[in-house]
């Protein structure tokens, strides 16, 4: 714990929009696409890194700057998903979005994968 100094502000930064997303603090300002991104991707991987490193480096930037893209990716597509899907919609766009969110899904869990399989061998 005291290892690692960097997780103190990645920790309370994570804390604050774990509350202030989910409870709508502030009028709801931080229930948003970004919070939503920095909270889901950039974070979780930042303390990962400096769980295992001590430090964010420009791997651990990359790396978040993918989970970025693949969360903005999975935030857009099932909110036209379920506009779709409640509303009666067209169904191809139901199909090419419920495709896009399996995809996805899936490419991240095989990312996951690999890098735990490279990390061990």
């Amino acid at each position: 714990f005291l290892d690692s100094p960097l997780l103190f502000p990645i920790g309370i930064a994570e804390g604050f929009f774990l509350f202030a997303y989910n409870l709508e603090l502030f009028d709801g300002r931080f229930h948003n696409r970004p919070t939503t991104i920095v909270s889901w991707s950039i974070l979780p991987v930042f303390a990962g890194s400096v769980i295992q490193t001590n430090s964010i480096t420009i791997q651990s930037i990359e790396v978040a700057v993918l989970a970025s893209i693949a969360t903005w990716i999975l935030i857009t597509v099932s909110r036209k998903y379920k506009m779709a899907l409640f509303n009666n919609g067209d169904r191809k766009l139901i199909h090419r979005s419920e495709l896009v969110l399996v995809a996805i899904t899936c490419i991240v869990i095989s990312s996951t994968l690999g890098f735990f399989v490279y990390r061990i061998f």
